[in-house]
């Protein structure tokens, strides 16, 4: 995204800082980018069905867009905030 952005994401060094830009300002930018899910993945073991169910969503992905969050590579410092900002998008699947 660096070349449709015009800067880098090194300016946001923690994953959480990373995935609620591209959540929450891109859309508001000039570019047609559509509402978008995130969940969390707490291991490579779990599907992204299985994290939906975790988390009490019940989403038809032919028509929402969904970012999946792979949480068990993020820092333990940085994980929680991760989900937070995850769950701040919840509101799309409703």
């Amino acid at each position: 995204m660096d070349q449709r952005l015009g800067w880098s994401c090194a300016a946001l060094p923690a994953v959480s800082e990373r995935l609620h830009h591209i959540l929450h300002h891109v859309p508001e930018s000039r570019w047609d980018v559509p509402a978008c899910l995130a969940v969390g993945i707490a291991s490579p073991a779990t599907t992204i069905n299985a994290a939906l169910a975790a988390e009490g969503l019940s989403v038809d992905l032919t028509e929402t867009a969904l970012l999946a969050v792979p949480l068990y590579t993020v820092t333990a410092s940085d994980r929680a905030r991760t989900l937070e900002v995850c769950r701040s998008t919840y509101a799309v699947a409703a």
